[in-house]
């Protein structure tokens, strides 16, 4: 995947909203063990300094599962204009993957050619990379948001049986009144109500994401004779492919 740096937003963000959920339900057996070693002043620096240089790098590592499951699941080809790319460049119609990376290796071409071919054009560049790095960035805050709840309450309930031999869910319930219980429980109301706003923000972001790079494509100026000089023969469709051999063949006996 492409990074546009060790601090940028598609790291830190997720990175952050991981760590500071995981802290944030188990607060309170953390605490506790601060406490009982007296190293409570030193330890909390030592978080907030590690928080600030790792959230990158935890970000980072955590992408890397979206990632995985993104490819697995879907592909860039859906994410493509590619009606439009194939109407207008009459490209090869095909399932078969190694057709649809011919179409991606057209588009990016294509996009890349006729965005930095003049300079006006460049704020429409950076509003079409803008629009993926948000969709990334909204995905992978969504991915954070329920691996910081799933992560957290694994480590609490392991810490709760195994350090404190006690039942995190028996000591809520027969504490009903206590303040950790409402303020975990209002942590997992913002957190999947984050989620809901996440998910349909991601969807308005893609919208925009095809609508934009539909447009880059119908307004290419790049001709299709141009890509057929550049492309083999096979990227092409079968009739484009039998009028340039004929066409080759009236040059030979001309």
């Amino acid at each position: 995947m492409a990074e546009r740096g060790y601090f940028d937003l598609r790291n830190v963000i997720p990175g952050y909203t991981l760590i500071l959920l995981i802290i944030a339900i188990n607060s309170v057996p953390i605490s506790k063990i601060l406490e009982s070693t007296g190293m409570t002043s030193v330890f909390g620096g030592f978080l907030a300094f590690a928080t600030v240089l790792g959230g990158g790098a935890i970000g980072f590592l955590a992408s890397q599962l979206w990632w995985w499951w993104f490819h697995r699941k879907f592909s860039l080809y859906e994410w493509t204009p590619i009606e439009a790319l194939i109407k207008k460049y009459e490209l090869t119609r095909s399932k078969r993957p190694e057709d649809k990376k011919k179409i991606l290796l057209v588009f990016d071409y294509v996009l890349h050619t006729e965005l930095h071919s003049e300079e006006k054009k460049k704020a429409l560049s950076g509003y079409a990379f803008r629009r993926w790095d948000m969709y990334v960035l909204l995905s992978l805050t969504k991915m954070s948001l329920i691996l910081g709840v799933a992560i957290g309450a694994f480590f609490r309930f392991i810490g709760e049986y195994f350090y404190f031999h006690t039942s995190f869910t028996e000591n809520l319930i027969a504490d009903f009144g206590r303040v950790e219980f409402w303020i975990l429980a209002f942590l997992l109301a913002s957190t999947f109500l984050l989620v809901f706003f996440v998910r349909h923000g991601r969807a308005w972001v893609l919208d925009e994401y095809k609508a934009i790079h539909e447009l880059i494509i119908r307004e290419s100026s790049i001709k299709k004779e141009r890509l057929k000089e550049i492309f083999p023969p096979d990227y092409f469709a079968k009739s484009e492919q039998k009028k340039n051999r004929s066409a080759e063949k009236e040059s030979s006996l001309s």
